[in-house]
């Protein structure tokens, strides 16, 4: 041995300490089969220019359509609110389609276009109903159910109250 270095004395080996023997793994049965590979997916390209504009005009035409479907259904309601005020107008002696065609497109709903219903129907009237005023029904159906004043002068004016309520009653079914 070289002079500067010291050697350790030897050691015993330490007996082995009597452990029971490993257990006896059996054979698997069948072979398993082996496990798939492992697929890498490869990064995705991105799309091409061609690719995005034809996405693109797809979409701007499902946009289209949609947009075509809702000015449709807007329009329908607004020839129906249109069509239902001409009608409480007194709208008579033409049918939905002609209406709409003369009458001026409005939005019916609106205060405008209610207005401007209005002054057609004031340029138009012989297309609408008169409506009459039940005061003046009255006077009209006094004149003729009672004769005149000045040929009979034996009715007096309680006679006649009592004709026009006889009268009236029995037109809306009372007698």
């Amino acid at each position: 041995m070289s002079e500067g270095t010291t050697e350790a004395p030897p050691v015993a080996a330490a007996p082995e300490p009597n452990l029971p023997p490993p257990p006896v793994v059996a054979a698997p049965a069948a072979e398993q089969p082996p496990s798939p590979p492992v697929v890498v997916a490869p990064e995705p390209k991105p799309p091409s220019v061609d690719d995005l504009r034809a996405e693109m005009a797809r979409e701007v035409e499902a946009l289209r359509r949609v947009r075509e479907e809702a000015q449709a259904e807007m329009r329908a309601r607004v020839e129906a609110a249109r069509w239902d005020h001409l009608r409480r107008m007194g709208l008579q002696h033409l049918t939905r389609e002609q209406a709409l065609v003369l009458a001026p497109a409005v939005d019916a709903t609106t205060l405008e276009g209610q207005a401007a219903l209005d002054a057609w129907r004031a340029s138009n009237p012989s297309l609408f109903a008169t409506r009459r005023d039940p005061a003046a029904l009255l006077e009209q159906s006094k004149a003729r159910i009672l004769p005149a004043p000045e040929t009979s002068r034996q009715y007096g004016p309680r006679w006649q109250q009592e004709t026009v309520e006889r009268v009236m009653a029995r037109l809306h079914g009372g007698g």
